[in-house]
């Protein structure tokens, strides 16, 4: 696999180079007819490259008085680009060629003109770069396949377990708001709860509060009858003859005036427990 891969970055390499140095061998070949190029090219010994320059002067001025829609300008083209062909392939195999063509001076090389020379410049490029990009070896792209395809996994297992960060996120925000809403449910039964038994302590207290007020109220008009009962009596005693208020009637008299507060008293307390 790796000698395939630098013979076919030689063969790629070699085309590049090849429309290089034929940009270059044009650039060298006068747009005017130069007769005395021609006659240095006839004393050469290369009297065929002198031809097919001559040949290929006639065929750009045909094709420059050309229509564009004529018929025969396509077969003209074809012809122009065989003769630059030919012209660049002796101009490559022999340096005699190459020599009379660098070494006339009426045959200086003539403004290629911007474009021609962006074209070469750009050419030139592209060679450098593929020949940069060519020039590795199958290990080379190896390692770089195999560095992307780690950092791809990387990524992708990233992603994963940012997902799963997500749900467990998810299912730990439900569970709480679960417990939340359980415990809110609680606290509200409580409330409710609480509520009943600080009304049934209100109830029962104000029940509580009514009966010792029925319980005072019934002892004091219990005890109010029980005086006044005993004011009569007493009244009834102070209306007898002197003779009759003796000693004992009246010790037994104010006994029982005792008696009756002392039962008065412990009623109402005994109401009161």
């Amino acid at each position: 696999m790796n000698k395939l891969t630098n013979v076919e970055s030689q063969r790629v390499m070699a085309v590049l180079g090849d429309m290089l140095d034929r940009l270059n061998y044009l650039t060298y070949v006068p747009l005017k007819r130069d007769y005395h190029l021609i006659g240095r090219l006839h004393e050469n010994g290369v009297s065929a490259v002198g031809d097919q320059v001559e040949q290929l002067w006639q065929l750009d001025d045909g094709y420059e008085n050309m229509d564009a829609n004529a018929a025969r300008r396509e077969d003209v083209l074809g012809k122009i680009k065989l003769a630059v062909r030919s012209i660049c392939r002796h101009m490559r195999e022999n340096p005699v060629v190459v020599t009379t063509f660098f070494g006339t001076t009426s045959a200086s090389p003539a403004d290629p003109g911007d474009e021609m020379m962006t074209l070469i410049r750009f050419l030139s490029e592209l060679t450098d770069l593929m020949f940069s990009q060519l020039s590795k070896t199958v290990e080379d792209e190896t390692s770089k396949r195999d560095s992307m395809e780690n950092m791809y996994n990387r990524r992708k297992q990233a992603e994963d377990d940012l997902v799963q960060l997500r749900d467990k996120l998810s299912d730990m925000r439900k569970t709480k708001e679960d417990d939340i809403s359980h415990l809110d449910i609680q606290l509200q039964k409580l409330k409710g709860e609480l509520a009943t038994i600080n009304k049934a302590t209100a109830n029962e207290l104000l029940l509580i509060q009514t009966q010792v007020k029925e319980t005072l109220e019934k002892a004091y008009d219990q005890q109010s009858i029980e005086m006044q009962a005993l004011l009569e009596t007493y009244a009834q005693h102070e209306q007898l003859p002197p003779e009759e208020h003796d000693g004992p009637s009246r010790g037994r008299g104010r006994a029982a005036q005792g008696q009756v507060q002392n039962r008065s008293r412990s009623r109402v307390h005994d109401r009161k427990v």
